[in-house]
């Protein structure tokens, strides 16, 4: 028993078999700053490990993330899986969980219930089931994959099942929704409509005055309670150690509470908490990925494939401002067949078969 962990061999074993799978796997992706960033999620987890009631399931999580990348990737680059198959299926998932929830809100679903005593969000009086009762959820999971529409299953040449996902968008009345959406549909005007710096300088001017007055109103509602909860993160635990982080999971340590006294175990934050669990460092090295896949894709021929993949990882990145879709599989997921799909875009034998 060391610090409150109580070390055995079972569990020396797999933390033994996770970091080195995770050591031994980023050595096969392509681009260095993941590999680096992937390194030293690792190092952060060991240089914490006698944090008591430290976790290695975040080990297992990045393990299962790198594998499903690598696996995507290979089964794309030989032909096994195609990467159009892959998105009209993440095209019909979104389309499928939009039918299931108009299903539940028009009461047409057979296992509907009223919201339980447990606080169960939903539209109207109508729990999301499957989404952890949060509108939040499933907005952002719309919004995140919902450009893919705008190359596939078009009506007439027009991208109508696209338009009509503001519908189910708007319902769900949640501001993370909104700003997702709007950012990935900016991002997509200005690499097909607006090219030119003398249209784009205008409109990314509305929509940074646009944005910053949702938000101002956003954290002055008396419902937000996100803020504290922030003020509170970096006041109790960036400031520990803001260089080399905490360790993976640290953020449920703090036990900070919201106004109604549920303990949190996720920031809402996921750059905040990065920077808490992973330090600068760790942040510095997500960062300088993120800024290397956007300079791969402006340094590319942007097909419009690549533009709506690209405004989906945009609105994925958008959404972790102040909610955690790198902690939940059910986004992160499609974020990974995503980031493989564009990957697959830019090999050459790819590029000559797609130009034919």
């Amino acid at each position: 028993m060391v610090n409150g962990i109580k070390i055995d061999m079972r569990s020396a074993r797999e933390i033994a078999f996770y970091s080195f799978g995770i050591l031994s796997l980023s050595y096969l992706l392509k681009n260095k700053w993941l590999r680096y960033f992937l390194i030293w999620c690792v190092i952060s987890w060991w240089g914490n490990f006698f944090i008591p009631n430290n976790s290695y399931i975040g080990l297992t999580n990045i393990l299962s993330a790198i594998c499903i990348y690598l696996g995507i990737s290979y089964l794309l680059k030989i032909g096994y899986l195609k990467v159009d198959t892959l998105l009209k299926i993440i095209c019909i998932t979104v389309l499928f969980q939009v039918a299931w929830m108009t299903m539940q809100v028009c009461h047409f679903d057979p296992v509907f219930h009223p919201i339980n005593a447990d606080g169960a969000m939903g539209v109207g009086n109508v729990p999301l089931v499957g989404w952890s009762g949060n509108p939040s959820i499933l907005g952002i999971f719309i919004a995140i994959n919902s450009f893919l529409l705008l190359h596939y299953f078009k009506i007439k040449g027009l991208p109508i099942l696209f338009i009509l996902l503001l519908i189910p968008i708007i319902m769900l009345k949640n501001s993370t929704t909104f700003i997702c959406y709007a950012s990935g549909i900016l991002f997509y005007l200005m690499n097909t409509k607006f090219k030119g710096w003398k249209i784009r300088k205008p409109i990314l001017l509305l929509y940074i005055i646009a944005l910053s007055a949702i938000f101002f109103i956003f954290i002055k509602s008396p419902n937000f309670d996100r803020l504290p909860i922030w003020k509170q993160l970096f006041c109790n635990g960036i400031k520990l150690n803001p260089i080399f982080g905490k360790g993976i999971n640290f953020f449920g340590q703090l036990q900070i509470y919201d106004k109604g006294g549920t303990p949190w175990d996720k920031a809402h934050n996921d750059y905040l908490q990065m920077i808490l669990e992973l330090g600068l460092i760790g942040f510095g090295l997500f960062t300088a990925f993120v800024v290397s896949k956007f300079r791969e894709f402006f340094k590319s021929d942007k097909t419009k494939l690549q533009v709506c993949i690209m405004a989906s990882i945009v609105a994925y990145l958008v959404s972790g401002i102040s909610l955690f879709p790198m902690h939940l599989a059910q986004i992160s997921f499609y974020a990974i067949i995503l980031l493989a799909c564009l990957d697959r875009t830019y090999d050459t034998d790819y590029i000559s078969t797609y130009s034919k």
